[in-house]
């Protein structure tokens, strides 16, 4: 092979992989997190226990929710599909979790929709977020904020667990790394699906059940 031949299968194999950098850079989107959104109960009895009435309050709520699949970037879908009116979302973040409701320094993301640090959802309605850059690993949970000053409903109750979402009353509290109470409250996620970017996508199990395979259940 003389010289020329050789620079010039050099020049096309380079020309190749500069073709197939991005498209490898660019990965796939795939679901890591789902929850049905559920209502908050109309029933007030459920055998032994009463059910407290549900309030309504302006605030900021934190949930941590485990993904499965971890990736480079993610989205949040966002649900009203059960609550009693139109809800604004003023500010919403998510990060990487600490203890508890803490967020890891520096991990924390402002999430936009459309560009914009604001939306409201219809009733009825969701909305999914813009790409967020995080480098979420596998198996690790997250922390979504989300800042309602209209005000968000849940139950209160003393039986709140650890995993509940915790709610900052009055505050926009997104920005936080540090949560600033302990207040846990029983409340579905807002959050109904989490996607991630990923070069390395993997099977993972989905699991179909009642309240037990959900978590919701008693120690």
């Amino acid at each position: 092979m003389n010289r020329k031949s050789f620079l010039l299968i050099c020049a096309s194999a380079l020309a190749l992989i500069a073709c197939q950098s991005p498209q490898r850079r660019q990965g796939e989107w795939i679901g890591t997190y789902e929850m049905g959104p559920v209502g908050i109960p109309a029933i007030r009895i459920i055998g032994p226990h009463r059910l407290p009435a549900p309030v309504t309050v302006p605030g900021t709520i934190r949930y941590r929710l485990r993904v499965s699949q971890g990736g480079r970037q993610v989205r949040l879908k966002f649900s009203n599909e059960f609550n009693t009116g139109p809800m604004a979302i003023v500010r919403a973040s998510v990060g990487l979790a600490g203890d508890s409701l803490d967020a890891l320094p520096g991990s924390l993301r402002q999430v936009t929709f459309s560009g914009k640090p604001d939306v409201t959802l219809p009733l009825g309605g969701m909305v999914m977020s813009d790409p967020i850059t995080l480098s979420v690993p596998t198996l690790r949970d997250l922390l979504v904020s989300v800042y309602a000053p209209g005000g968000i409903m849940w139950l209160p109750t003393d039986r709140a667990r650890e995993v509940d979402p915790g709610m900052a009353e009055g505050t926009d509290a997104t920005s936080m790394e540090r949560w600033p109470n302990d207040h846990h409250v029983y409340a579905r996620p807002m959050v109904s699906a989490i996607d991630v970017l990923t070069d390395s996508p993997m099977r993972v199990v989905v699991a179909l059940g009642d309240s037990t395979t959900d978590g919701s259940v008693d120690s």
